[in-house]
């Protein structure tokens, strides 16, 4: 079938969003981080979103936040909350790949 546009899939990804789907939120944190050709580059738009898809526990937004807040993009720097989200991807990653299959 066809290829969807960029500016649909932002219109997608933004309803998912809006909805509280994780993956949508984490997609446009990382749109707006990148600053593709649709958004444009917006760390606070970025820090907006992926603080949304941390509250539910997904861990490359916790690393992404981590790091904005390292380096005070679209923040002020706090190392402090800086660590915590980098402590809580390492933990959830942990989580995730700590099945019987690792053992």
């Amino acid at each position: 079938g066809d290829r969807m546009s960029g500016v649909a899939v932002f219109t997608r990804l933004k309803k998912m969003a809006k909805k509280g789907h994780v993956w949508g939120q984490y997609q446009l944190g990382n749109m707006y981080y990148e600053g593709d050709e649709i958004t444009g580059r917006s760390y606070a738009d970025a820090f907006r979103w992926f603080s949304k898809a941390c509250k539910k526990n997904h861990p490359e937004a916790h690393m992404f936040l981590g790091n904005m807040l390292l380096q005070g993009h679209g923040c002020a720097v706090d190392l402090n909350k800086a660590r915590c989200h980098l402590e809580c991807a390492l933990v959830i990653e942990g989580d995730l790949f700590d099945g019987p299959i690792s053992k």
